[in-house]
């Protein structure tokens, strides 16, 4: 039996607006091949089989479920950076232009554990990515989560 974590709940929030679907969505619970009631228990952080939450997570094309059950205790050291960027494709070209690989409207992953979802990310080659999140006022902040030395 599993339960998510606050952080992981997080994460199935932003995938599950993306659906466009409620909490208890009967499309969910049909492409989870579970029920409504199954999906209320998950809402309510109740312990449920662990076949019904991969199929959950699946459903919402979240395949590494175990990210929503992990307690992601990095997420307090990351920082975010205000900056005056306020066009994502000046950003995203600019990352370009300095060959790095770009995803946009993706999850910001520190050491292989999905931290937060991000607008545009900067995919480095190593333990952590950079992101950058739009802003109220429409600037972006950029999230840097460094990773501690051993």
């Amino acid at each position: 039996m599993l339960t998510a974590t606050e952080s992981g709940l997080k994460i199935i929030e932003i995938a599950r607006r993306k659906k466009g679907w409620s909490e208890t969505d009967l499309a969910w619970a049909k492409a989870a091949k579970t029920s409504v009631e199954t999906l209320n228990n998950f809402w309510q952080r109740l312990p449920i089989p662990q076949k019904d939450f991969e199929a959950i997570c699946n459903a919402l094309e979240l395949i590494r479920w175990q990210e929503i059950i992990r307690n992601h205790s990095i997420e307090n050291s990351c920082r975010k950076f205000r900056t005056r960027i306020n066009n994502s494709q000046i950003l995203i070209n600019t990352l370009h232009d300095l060959n790095i690989d770009v995803e946009t409207n993706s999850y910001l992953y520190v050491d292989y554990d999905v931290i937060v979802y991000a607008d545009v990310i900067a995919i480095l080659k190593g333990q952590y990515d950079l992101g950058w999140c739009r802003n109220d006022d429409g600037y972006f902040d950029m999230i840097s989560c460094p990773v501690a030395c051993p």
